[in-house]
């Protein structure tokens, strides 16, 4: 999962040329801050507050104001829109192989659960009939 956030950094590396990780407020920055926390927050599988935050070397509270003010510039600030649009497509375009493996891996989690439970259910005709 952290090489998930190390492809989106290197993304907004690429094309910003800022590093999210920069502990400079200089409004470019910041931006990237907020594009970076809301996709890892929202696209990337498994991850929530408490993860992000300490990759970013964050307190949780300050990623709960980035994701906020990041969903609400979203709505209103067509550059702030355009830079997460780049970022989240190109990021999805970069990561299919990853998505594809994490899906294929809950498919067989999910498979195994069924055997259990169809076994369990065996086992309780069994024991109801032989009663």
């Amino acid at each position: 999962m952290i090489e998930n956030l190390e492809i989106l950094r290197n993304l907004i590396i690429k094309h910003f040329n800022v590093d999210p990780l920069d502990k400079n407020r200089a409004r470019n920055i910041v931006d990237a801050k907020k594009v970076f926390t809301l996709i890892a927050f929202n696209e990337i599988n498994g991850f929530r507050y408490n993860s992000v935050s300490r990759y970013m070397g964050y307190n949780h509270a300050t990623l709960i104001h980035h994701v906020k003010t990041a969903r609400d510039l979203l709505e209103y600030d067509f550059k702030f829109k355009e830079m997460y649009s780049k970022i989240e497509s190109e990021f999805f375009y970069l990561n299919k192989s990853i998505i594809k493996q994490e899906i294929e891996a809950e498919l067989i989690l999910l498979d195994i659960r069924i055997n259990k439970l169809k076994e369990m259910y065996r086992q309780n005709d069994e024991h109801s009939v032989a009663v």
